[in-house]
């Protein structure tokens, strides 16, 4: 065999004693493995542990701050064109100036109209976060809880306030009347009432309101006294007729009962109360108050 050939083995066969060596190391176990895992694992643990303590240090959002209240945006399935676009430039009020009470308060009564009761109760309490000794913004949410249904619970506590800062104004008094009558207390109610009639004579419902509560109190000849003002005052109505057909029957007097439960009959029930703050509040929203509950 020639040098060249000897040579050329001896490379081959170191060669293939190297790769060989190679492959033998790659074939152990890694002994670092597990603690470079390990570490790993450590390091990501550690950092999940500072996330919240930079977030309280960096991140200052709190429910004070209006910039961060999220706007209503009620449901829009069925309403008409007019009123989206009403709703949309709302909604872009508030978005242009959250901390104005008052754009939060026109959303409120536009949600309101639209009977999108949850939505104008946000508005309202957050007008009323901005601006809380406003009796417009206390007086508009206590309305529609009033209207929603809240059992005079908070409405009424809403109407006493607004009736302190505004004593001058039947209708808060009214509202009292009724907040007082739905939690049982009917002489409340009936000295709110008064108080309301005092300020506004023509004040028809008022005038029906105590006459029912009278009757309720067992006080027959005034329960008829205010309900005939009421009567004349509202032109007709349903409720009156039927009220005083009840206060006929109580004294016996059979031919007048009758007479006025046929009234009640061919008369509609009066629902709008004559509110010029709240129809100022519906105004300024571009809206024309004509719905029942008012």
């Amino acid at each position: 065999m020639s040098r060249h050939r000897q040579r050329k083995k001896k490379k081959r066969e170191k060669d293939e004693s190297v790769s060989s060596k190679r492959r033998s190391r790659s074939d152990k176990p890694r002994r670092w493995a597990p603690v470079g895992i390990v570490c790993f694992v450590a390091l990501i643990g550690m950092s999940l542990l500072m996330i919240p303590r930079l977030s309280a240090t960096t991140v200052q959002v709190t429910n004070d701050d209006p910039w961060t209240w999220d706007v209503p945006n009620p449901v829009r399935m069925g309403m008409d064109a007019k009123a989206q676009h009403r709703l949309v430039r709302a909604r872009e009020a508030v978005r242009a100036a959250p901390h104005l009470s008052s754009s939060w308060a026109q959303l409120g009564t536009f949600c309101s109209f639209l009977r999108f009761s949850s939505c104008a109760e946000t508005c309202y309490r957050r007008a009323l976060t901005l601006t809380p000794d406003e009796p417009s913004v206390s007086y508009l949410l206590a309305t529609t809880l009033d209207m929603h249904g809240d059992n005079g619970t908070e409405s009424v506590a809403l109407f006493e306030k607004v009736s302190q800062q505004m004593p001058d104004y039947p209708v808060v008094h009214f509202r009292v009347a009724g907040g007082r009558e739905k939690r049982g207390d009917w002489p409340g109610a009936r000295d709110a009432c008064l108080k309301a009639i005092e300020l506004d004579p023509e004040f028809g419902i008022a005038h029906r309101f105590l006459g029912q509560t009278l009757l309720a109190m067992g006080d027959v000849e005034s329960a008829l006294s205010y309900l005939s003002q009421a009567n004349d005052l509202l032109h007709g109505d349903a409720a009156v007729d039927a009220a005083m057909a009840q206060a006929y029957e109580l004294l016996g007097d059979s031919v007048r009962a009758e007479q006025a439960s046929k009234a009640s009959r061919r008369h509609k029930h009066t629902y709008m109360i004559p509110d010029p703050l709240l129809d100022r509040a519906f105004r300024e929203s571009g809206i024309i108050r004509g719905h029942a509950g008012g």
